[in-house]
């Protein structure tokens, strides 16, 4: 830790954005993800646990 350490924040917004929302990019390029969340979620667990580095 740094406690020294000075940030210069964003100001909070009431509006929330979803971080995993890929509407836009859908709709931009027509890009449709080969998996869900849950099964994307579920792979990358399996591999992390197989003794790969993120």
């Amino acid at each position: 830790m740094a406690p020294e350490a000075r940030l210069d924040l964003p100001t909070g917004s009431d509006v929330r954005q979803p971080v995993l929302d890929i509407g836009r990019l859908k709709e931009d390029t027509g890009h449709r993800p080969a998996d869900d969340t849950e099964r994307a979620t579920t792979d990358h667990i399996a591999w992390l646990h197989a003794g790969n580095k993120r």
